[in-house]
């Protein structure tokens, strides 16, 4: 009774105030939707569409801002990612990906896609071979948008009819470049015609008839009837200069047997004076591959690095390393010296061990010198390998022989079959003008022969790991710095006290790199994670440097000097993922890890336990592989790895990039799987022994 009487008396004395609140409370909820609708709209604005919960996303959508922002019609904003359209594809599917309006529905070639809350969508569409058109529409309440995405399929493989009797002179014909080979390597021709027939080939000033087969749909690797094939081991008489190879085919047309030939568009070489060589590489990192595919390289070499030239495929020249090795390098990056090809074997002569005056790191010098009259300063092709586990580094040198070795070889004859020559080098143990590296406790050197032109020297080193390195050729000697882990200061609460990294966000400026769904670029995503990361670290004591702090474009060439003039001793690079255009995005996501050096694999392996732990993403040895990441490649002087956070072109994976608190999780793991590697400490999800292995993803080739 007390508290009605009370709340009707206070009603009473203030009911002139009640009244004007609520007078002002309606006049202002009156105003704001005025307010509100006097701003520009947006699509989904107009036709009722509930936007993107923007609140929740830490970057703009840059390339949906655009798409909506260049938007005129009755229909809502429509962004197509991918496929770009112009392509030419190999494969008979391609993946899709774009953005909408939330709460629209779209189709891809009269199929539903599904739209992700952000309105981006993705998904697998056919290609028949040829021209293709891949229509998108997006509709809501009626009102539709379409897109038309023009690619090319893969090109049909067409039979050459039976009669009248051809050759296809474009398609399946081998040799399609000049090619330049010695004794013992066989030349394979092969085209394509009328099939059921029988075929040969000539060489000019050679044999004019040499035996052809047709390959077998299903047995042989062909799809369709009429392919030909035949082989010739080139002979030691053989002295071929630039000589065509002309194939005939012969066939029964009605009563009468016909016969049509065809040049092919390569010739042959099989002179030495023509074959044989010595060149010199034009600039440096010039890569010498394993195959004529060039997706694996063997090692680089420096600008003037000489190399034995003994064979040729169009613009690619084969090198000898060793006695049964070869590798390949593109023409342009090497130059034909006068040198004459039967210069004396450079012979090793005896290392040395130096302190770095300016590091205090210990430097192994290899000298060694061609005999004779003097010559200019040597560069051999090298290698060094460094072990994922242990702390022996390994050194080969090719073309480089010793006196040893070649006694050995003149006695037994023997050129392979294990080490022609092995020999424990000891270096002093006292320091000494010469060598004071008592310190460092490097004081041996396993040097082995392999065979006459491969030399391979061991470096125990004193430390767990071998934790980098710097290699090149000075004024004709082989300088290996090595470089022992950082010491870190005992600091509570600062674990990473004197240790210094180097971060790198990948692309930016006008290299957006890969393009999310919803629009996210990746250029973007890789700055924020990069600059949270290294808040991370500068507290826990660690002084961080970055390639780029804003959004421009640092080039390839500009990130490898910085990172090996940083003086640092770790580095990352971040990046996010795409899929290639054969893969279905919806099917690949979560991060990924990827190394160069030996060195680097465990930093890789920690980077991606750390992801894993703190993303709630399953552990998968084979998300850690090798990639050749030229600042990865070229930047041995400390362990690096490349982390890839997330799939872009999997809007599931962008949704979560596009949340402060996923990001804040990610950083977490990637700090946890430093700070890992720094300490010695395994992760609790990464068993034991996990192999590395191929895994899903593209990237980009730095070639």
């Amino acid at each position: 009774m007390f508290s009605r009487g009370f709340l009707s008396l206070s009603f009473c004395l203030f009911r002139p105030q009640i009244v004007g609140l609520c007078a002002l409370w309606a006049l202002l909820s009156g105003l704001m939707p005025m307010m509100v609708n006097s701003q520009p709209r947006s699509v989904s604005q107009r036709n009722g569409l509930k936007p993107a919960p923007r609140t929740q996303e830490t970057l703009p959508r840059r390339a949906w801002e655009k798409a909506k922002a260049r938007h005129k019609g009755p229909g809502p904003a429509l962004l197509i990612t991918s496929p770009r359209g112009g392509e030419t594809l190999s494969r008979d599917r391609v993946w899709f990906g774009g953005c909408t309006e939330p709460g629209c529905e779209v189709t891809v070639n009269g199929i539903a896609a599904r739209v992700h809350s952000t309105g981006a969508f993705a998904g697998m569409t056919q290609l028949h071979p040829g021209r293709n058109t891949i229509v998108f529409r997006s509709t809501f309440r009626g009102q539709s948008t379409t897109a038309q995405v023009p690619v090319a399929g893969p090109s049909p493989e067409i039979p050459v009819p039976k009669t009248p009797l051809a050759i296809d002179a474009e398609r399946a014909f081998l040799p399609s470049v000049d090619m330049e080979m010695l004794p013992g390597e066989i030349l394979r021709v092969r085209f394509q015609g009328s099939p059921g027939c029988r075929a040969w080939f000539g060489i000019r000033k050679g044999p004019s008839r040499c035996g052809m087969r047709e390959l077998v749909p299903g047995k042989d690797p062909v799809k369709i009837a009429g392919v030909y094939q035949g082989d010739y081991v080139i002979r030691p008489g053989d002295s071929f200069v630039r000589s065509p190879i002309t194939v005939t085919l012969e066939g029964t047309v009605g009563k009468r047997v016909k016969t049509v030939s065809a040049r092919a568009k390569g010739t042959l070489t099989t002179s030495r004076k023509v074959v044989c060589g010595y060149a010199l590489a034009t600039a440096d990192d010039t890569g010498l591959y394993h195959d004529l595919s060039l997706q694996t390289r063997l090692t680089s070499v420096a600008k003037g690095a000489v190399l034995d030239l003994c064979g040729r495929r169009g613009d690619l020249r084969r090198v000898r390393l060793g006695e049964d090795l070869f590798a390949w390098v593109r023409s342009q990056d090497v130059k034909k010296t006068s040198e004459d090809a039967a210069l004396p074997l450079p012979l090793f002569q005896k290392i040395e061990m130096q302190k770095d005056p300016a590091t205090s790191n210990p430097v192994l010098l290899l000298r060694a010198s061609r005999p004779g009259k003097k010559r200019p300063p040597l560069s051999l092709p090298f290698r060094v390998e460094t072990p994922e586990s242990g702390s022996t580094l390994t050194l080969t040198v090719w073309g480089l022989g010793s006196k040893e070795a070649l006694r050995t070889l003149e006695k037994s004859g023997r050129k392979s079959g294990g080490a022609l020559y092995a020999t424990d080098l000891l270096l002093p143990n006292e320091p000494s003008e010469r060598a004071p590296l008592a310190s460092h406790g490097i004081s041996r050197v396993r040097y082995r022969q392999m065979d006459a032109l491969t030399a391979v020297f061991e470096v125990p080193l004193p430390w767990d790991l071998v934790w980098g390195y710097d290699a090149r050729f000075e004024d004709g000697v082989l300088r290996l710095s090595l470089k022992p882990p950082p010491v870190l200061r005992s600091e509570p609460g600062r674990p990473l006290a004197g240790l210094k990294l180097i971060l790198d966000p990948g692309h930016g400026g006008e290299d957006t790199g890969a393009e999310g769904c919803g629009g996210l670029f990746e250029s973007d995503i890789n700055l924020e994670i990069v600059r949270r990361l290294s808040v991370l670290l500068r507290r826990a004591g660690a002084q961080v440097e970055m390639t780029r702090e804003d959004d421009r474009q640092v080039s390839l060439e500009d990130r490898i000097q910085r990172i090996s003039r940083s003086g640092a001793d770790l580095f990352l690079s971040v990046h996010n993922n795409s899929v290639p255009s054969y893969e279905n995005p919806l099917e690949i996501s979560g991060p990924r890890a990827f190394f160069y050096h030996g060195h680097g694999v465990v930093l890789a392996k920690r980077v991606l336990g750390g992801l894993a732990e703190e993303t709630g993403f399953p552990w998968q040895s084979t998300n850690v592989r090798f990639h050749v990441f030229r600042p990865m490649r070229c930047c041995p002087q400390m362990p690096g790895a490349l982390a890839e956070v997330l799939f872009l072109s999997n809007p599931e994976d962008e949704i979560l990039l596009l949340q402060p608190a996923f990001l804040d999780n990610a950083c977490e793991g990637l700090y946890k799987g430093l700070l890992a590697f720094v300490k010695r400490q395994p992760l609790p999800l990464i068993p034991a022994g996990t192999a590395t292995g191929g895994g899903g993803g593209k990237m980009t080739n730095d070639e």
